[in-house]
């Protein structure tokens, strides 16, 4: 919950200073909560989604060019 709310911030200093647009700070907000929730998704024993899996979708995401889904 820390690193989102760190990337959160940072993201929004970004805003704030350089000008970045607020549908930038909103993706990266999303992507890193989908990104934790998948990982989170992984460990836990009542599915079937394996970390393989997980990371296959975190790639998809970063090749259709979303940066901030990081791979456990």
């Amino acid at each position: 919950m820390e690193s989102i709310l760190y990337g959160l911030s940072k993201d929004l200093l970004g805003f704030a200073f350089k000008k970045l647009p607020w549908q930038v700070v909103a993706e990266r907000l999303a992507t890193r909560i989908l990104s934790r929730q998948l990982n989170k998704l992984t460990r836990m024993n009542t599915n079937r989604l394996t970390e393989k899996q997980a990371q296959d979708i975190a790639k998809d995401l970063q090749r259709i060019g979303l940066p901030k889904v990081k791979i456990s």
